[in-house]
């Protein structure tokens, strides 16, 4: 037996500015989370790193991931000879810690 949904024009209305909101929602996260890891990169960078392991998972991890390729870095699941920053995905929030010495 099939089900005919009805929706009123108010509700097409409120369904199509929830999914303007989320769109936003997610372009913002992606937006900031490539700023945090930039900005990550930069400081590994100057301290003379260039190959960076990842701790952490989900799509900021995801996201991470490809602004250390887009940048040039390496990334490594373990370690290798020469300094190895970590960047560190805690939720929402990515930061790079001190490099480790192979």
């Amino acid at each position: 037996r099939k089900l005919r949904y009805i929706i009123t024009p108010e509700g097409i209305s409120l369904r199509a500015r929830l999914t303007v909101a989320y769109v936003e929602n997610s372009m913002h996260l992606y937006r900031e989370s490539r700023r945090q890891a930039r900005e990550a990169l930069q400081a590994a960078a100057q301290r003379g790193i260039h190959s960076i392991m990842i701790d952490g998972e989900g799509d900021i991890a995801d996201v991470a991931r490809l602004t250390c390729l887009e940048q040039g870095f390496e990334v490594v699941s373990d370690g290798q000879d020469g300094a190895i920053g970590i960047l560190e995905i805690r939720g929402q929030k990515i930061r790079m810690s001190e490099p480790v010495k192979e």
